[in-house]
């Protein structure tokens, strides 16, 4: 008979670490041999809750601690961006996560007195964006569908930008999106995840963060007039412009800024060519 705990944090998160509390007392001891497992929650199934788990520690010796925090990362370095140029962060502590939604704790020595007491997992922040489906509003182009989906935490729900003609530019051909949070917030960082060729069931059709984006923002500040296709004007500034992540191979972005007063947000594509 297998033993396993499955959890599921509800939500795609940013995590950190995973901490691991045991009791160890009589008829309650700490687990001694135990894999655990994470997953994006990306299914790899249609119509089934599936998923690919990756293991994320595994004891080598029986255990014996009360508390064990199993740090997150991925193999290869990630992409931490500052949008201020005199911004400084600590990259290693920030580079240090992992997209996270289920956990499953895998038990291979089994007794009538192995026990887990807590499991905490440390994520990077607040997101914001959860919610705003509810409290806020989308508008699109006609070749950037789905914006509430990047806002919803779920990694099966997808965004998608295809090209336009390519000679359009991106306002004509439709490939930008308009975001209102329903509510102002003060923001320091924006997360981008890609998914990637057969990550899931996404087959392969998607796999780049395009040819580039600029994302503009307003905390609500009326303007006399603005060229932006949105419904109302309001006084923009530009937060961020990157050329290329699509070269460069990007699949997970952290643009990391000084806090900012942020209600709606604009992105357009730098072209409507390249984004498939």
């Amino acid at each position: 008979k297998n033993w396993f705990i499955d959890i599921d944090l509800g939500r795609a998160v940013l995590a950190r670490h995973i901490r691991l509390t045991f009791p160890d007392r009589d008829g309650a001891r700490p687990l001694r041999q135990f894999t655990v497992y994470v997953t994006t929650g990306a299914r790899i199934q249609a119509t089934a809750d599936v998923f690919k788990f990756e293991p994320v520690y595994r004891t080598t010796l029986p255990n014996h601690a009360t508390s064990l925090t199993i740090p997150l990362e991925y193999p290869a370095t990630d992409t931490v961006l500052t949008v201020d140029p005199s911004m400084t962060i600590d990259r290693d502590r920030e580079n240090r996560y992992q997209v996270i939604q289920y956990i499953s704790i895998v038990v291979e020595n089994q007794s009538s007195e192995a026990a887990l007491a807590e499991v905490e997992v440390l994520t990077v922040g607040d997101n914001i964006s959860i919610g705003a489906t509810e409290r806020g509003a989308f508008l699109n182009g006609t070749v950037a569908a789905a914006p509430a989906n990047l806002f919803d935490a779920d990694i099966n729900t997808t965004n998608l930008i295809t090209s336009g003609r390519g000679d359009q530019g991106w306002e004509a051909a439709g490939t930008w999106f308009y975001v209102d949070l329903g509510a102002v917030f003060f923001v320091d960082e924006l997360f981008l995840y890609v998914i990637r060729k057969f990550e899931g069931t996404s087959g392969n059709h998607r796999g780049t963060a395009g040819p580039g984006h600029r994302i503009l923002v307003s905390d609500g500040s009326q303007s006399v007039g603005t060229a932006l296709p949105v419904p109302v004007a309001l006084d923009y500034g530009e937060l961020l412009t990157h050329v290329d992540p699509k070269t460069d191979l990007l699949y997970r972005i952290r643009y990391k800024f000084r806090p900012r007063r942020m209600r709606y947000m604009f992105w357009h594509g730098l072209t409507d060519r390249d984004w498939q």
